[in-house]
């Protein structure tokens, strides 16, 4: 028999709580049968019974983390991101539906609350209006008050005090008048070989954690970090019921998770949809499938509460003055034209809007705006002539462009559209987030002269276009690469990084910049001022380092964290649940096995994790001076390096991370943090362009692959190529001092049109292989000179082992290839004193002009030339 308990909203928990059908006769009953409602609450934690075990985050083939990264739109999950699969405890693969993952951003950081798009959010009606979940609602750093409400049923609508930048919102709706067989096409996925309709949620809750029939309760409500998601079953012929899914990826809605939203992929609009608010919870208890009862969208309360708070103005291209506002409501301005104002306007929690395709221009000598922000439609552009307030932030949102002609005394929240800086000093400070929105410079010391521009770029962070304008920072306050700083003008821009200490750019610089990293000091190498980006870099310009370091590298995957801080307590009656140790021993027997303790570290990253995000840098030239070069893992750096009394490592297996990657905007949105750790993390790199140094020590690592599109050329610097490294030159070499060589080097023509080669020079004081199965080839019309020496088992092959049609470029290089190359494929200029090495040659001209040792030595359609222009006596080759 099933056992029946309804939910009860409690004011003292925050939530539902379970009320027996001892109580009360209750019937809950769905299409099929009768259901117990199997989470019983209570504000004392403790053990629940059997009958709650689906209440939570089922752990025993998926991992804690896998839970909050999907809901946090983290490690494998970023919006959009297709085809992904997680490895399993049990060491399977699990698949997730083919559809993209939701964006997540218009859900609140305490999950209780869905953004809608303006100052509007959606909740369950019981979550009531004093509930500190509804009171204040969250997203990133700005928090929103509650202030209007309009409900139906277990649905509601509130309107907040400012309009919400982090996010552009969830504005749609699934159509709820579909046919099942209408839906199922429209909102429908093929998975594990059964069309169904399966869909996301997110949510905090009290998390909890079930593993080998035992459940683990963390005692937090309502914590952004522990912020999980979860996907669901739903049965269009009773649209309102989810069931939690069959898969070993189950965590379904528990206490606290009351109000959080349901998603829909429409495959008509290619988009997530809105579906519904968690209402009630429950489950089948002869069948253990667990379901939940949804409030599903109305929109019509949604527009009922949008039209009651919103008057409209009609300019049509005229000028009007605004001389009597109601407070508390939006104006929507519509038609373009002027605004005047004739007084300091505060519209309170009332902002303004203006439609799309117009030109507006808002003025008012010396008055001021305060509001909930301005909402600017596409391709509208706002001329913007009036004040702030002090300490408000302007809110603005909108795709359209908002041009700041005057100082405004405040401080900026944008998370869409265009934002224009027109006058100096234009904001005090800047926050840019959700990761639509542009800054763009149009006055001279438009920003703070602070050491970062007092401009903050929380998650997905948004665009600062330099616009032509020179701008300094001593660091860039970005949290991750939803952040670029780019120049969109003719006229070159100078982006200069003056960091004194070990510094992370998370973001990306693009465009019509020139990069400057000097710090005005001899002190050589200075190991201070490491400018580290694991961001890409595409600009048309140079880099310039002097008396500095930089770093380039991919970047360590962010993950979710369990908290924050440690768990220290002098006094441990009082002490809080350390939940994260407890997840790490849950999962400890596993991650030996794996060796995947970091999935379980509660750091967002860590230099054993596998998964590296890869980063692109091009530019024109880098310029280095008494400066330290540093390619990481993961990094793809493209063109001409220039360096003097400097040191360049390509490929260097240290690797750096910020601690507080993701997590870096701190406080309303105007503070910064890092905790930037190194350590040894080796991958795979990458370096093609032309580099020339003097007096200077390059160093190719582990797994590095270096082309050499342009010239190499080397004045009194050590080349030194180590195992694992794979050099290949495709232009002219010329290096005065003998190259180190344990890795593999190829030295080949120059590669033109239609897989034709140009012959190309080789010239170097010598080759000196240092390790076993160290690599030396010259091959498509090289011209190599320099004496080989080696005591190991080394490698040397001239020529291509293989017949192949003429692939030399002859429309000008003829006389070169029958000169220098006498014809042949390769010519190679020295002597080889390698007795332990083995040696091939296939059409090579080997021109002996020293002594030759050599395990053995294979050769084809090659001619030995002994030559004793450079040194008198008999040459022999000792085979």
């Amino acid at each position: 028999m099933n056992k029946i308990y309804s939910l009860k909203y409690s004011h003292i928990t925050g939530g539902l709580v379970a009320v027996s059908e001892l109580t009360r006769k209750v019937s809950v009953g769905t299409s099929r049968k009768k259901v117990i409602l199997g989470i019983i609450l209570s504000s004392i934690y403790g053990s629940y019974g059997e009958t709650a075990f689906a209440a939570m985050l089922d752990i025993n083939n998926i991992w804690t983390r896998d839970y909050l990264d999907l809901a946090q739109n983290r490690g494998e999950f970023r919006p959009g991101a297709t085809n992904v699969q997680l490895m399993m405890k049990d060491g399977k693969i699990f698949h997730f539906p083919e559809l993209p993952v939701p964006d997540f951003s218009a859900v609140s950081n305490k999950g209780a609350t869905t953004s809608i798009g303006g100052a509007y959010s959606v909740t369950a009606t019981h979550n009531g209006t004093q509930h500190h979940a509804i009171t204040t609602q969250s997203w990133d750093q700005t928090a929103y008050k509650a202030s209007n409400r309009v409900s139906s049923g277990d649905f509601s609508v509130h309107r907040l005090n400012k309009f919400v930048v982090e996010t552009t919102g969830v504005t749609e709706s699934a159509d709820f008048s579909l046919s099942p067989e209408d839906a199922m096409k429209r909102y429908g996925v093929n998975y594990n070989g059964k069309e169904q309709i399966i869909g996301f949620r997110a949510g905090a809750g009290t998390t909890s954690t079930i593993l080998n029939g035992k459940q683990y309760l963390f005692g937090q409500n309502y914590n952004p970090d522990l912020l999980s998601a979860s996907l669901f079953n739903l049965d269009w012929k009773n649209k309102s019921y989810i069931y939690t899914n069959r898969t070993p990826f189950k965590n379904s809605p528990i206490f606290g998770d009351s109000g959080s939203g349901s998603y829909l992929y429409d495959k008509e609009q290619q988009k997530w949809v809105f579906h519904g608010v968690t209402s009630t919870v429950g489950f089948i208890s002869s069948t253990n499938i667990a379901w939940t009862n949804y409030a599903l969208f109305n929109n019509d309360r949604v527009n009922n509460l949008k039209n009651n708070f919103t008057n409209t103005m009609q300019l049509d291209g005229k000028k009007q003055e605004l001389s009597s506002i109601i407070k508390d409501k939006d104006l929507s301005v519509s038609g373009g034209g002027e605004l005047t104002l004739k007084q300091d306007t505060d519209l309170g929690i009332g902002g303004l809007i203006f439609d799309k395709n117009q030109t507006y221009k808002v003025s008012g000598k010396d008055k001021s705006y305060k509001g909930a922000g301005i909402d600017i439609d596409n391709n509208t552009t706002v001329e913007w002539n009036v004040k702030g307030v002090a300490g408000d932030n302007l809110h603005k949102i909108g795709s359209g462009t908002l041009d700041v002609k005057t100082a405004q005394g405040n401080n900026l929240k944008t998370g869409n559209g265009t934002v224009i800086l027109s006058a100096e000093k234009a904001f005090n400070k800047i926050y840019m987030a959700g990761g639509k929105g542009t800054v763009k410079i149009n006055a001279k010391d438009a920003l703070s002269e602070s050491g970062n521009g007092e401009i903050y770029f929380t998650r997905n962070g948004g665009t600062l276009d330099l616009n032509g304008y020179d701008q300094s920072f001593q660091k860039i306050a970005a949290t991750d690469a939803g952040t670029t700083v780019t120049n969109s003008n003719v006229k070159q821009s100078t982006l200069s990084l003056t960091n004194t200490d070990a510094y992370m750019y998370h973001g990306n610089v693009s465009g019509n910049i020139s990069i400057n990293h000097i710090i005005n000091t001899t002190q050589k190498h200075n190991n201070n001022t490491n400018l580290i980006f694991d961001g890409s870099v595409d600009i048309k310009n140079d880099i310039s380092v002097r008396n500095a370091q930089l770093t380039l590298q991919g970047h360590a995957t962010e993950h979710a964290i369990f908290k924050e801080g440690s768990n220290n307590c002098l006094i441990p009656l009082l002490c809080q649940k350390d939940y994260s140790a407890a997840i790490r021993d849950q999962e400890s027997t596993v991650n030996k096995r794996y060796n995947t303790e970091y999935k379980s570290n509660n750091q967002v990253a860590s230099f054993s994790q596998p998964d590296w995000e890869s980063r692109k840098f091009n530019f024109r030239k880098l310029n280095l001076e008494n400066a330290t070069l540093s390619i990481g893992r993961d990094a793809n750096v493209k063109g001409h390096i220039e360096a003097k009394n400097s040191q360049i490592v390509l490929g260097n297996k240290t690797a750096y991370i910020d601690m507080f990657s993701g997590r870096n905007i701190t406080g309303e949105g105007f503070g910064f943090r890092q905790q930037v750790h190194s350590g040894d993390s080796a991958g795979e790199s990458s370096f093609n362009g032309s580099l020339s140094a003097q007096n200077s020590k390059i160093t190719v690592g582990d797994k590095s692959t270096v082309t050499m599109t342009g010239a190499l050329s080397l004045i009194n610097t050590d080349l030194i190529i180590n195992k694992g490294a794979t050099v290949t030159a495709q232009g002219k070499m010329y290096v005065d001092k003998a190259i180190e060589l344990a890795g593999t080097l190829t030295l080949t023509g120059t590669p033109t049109e239609n897989n034709k080669y140009s012959p190309a020079i080789y010239m170097s004081d010598g080759y000196n292989m240092t390790e076993d199965g160290a690599t030396l080839k010259a091959q498509n019309y090289a011209w190599v000179n320099g004496n080989i020496k080696s005591d190991k088992k080394a490698s040397i092959l001239f020529g291509v082992d293989q017949d192949k049609e003429d692939n030399l470029d002859k429309t000008t290089h003829i006389p070169l290839a029958t000169g220098l190359l006498g014809g042949f494929d390769t010519s190679y200029t020295g002597g080889i004193d390698a007795p332990a090495a083995s040696a091939s040659m296939y059409n090579t001209l080997w021109r002996v002009n020293g002594q030759s040792a050599l395990q053995s030595l294979k050769t084809r359609d090659s001619l030995l030339l002994f030559s004793n222009i450079e040194n008198s006596g008999f040459h022999t080759v000792t085979v």
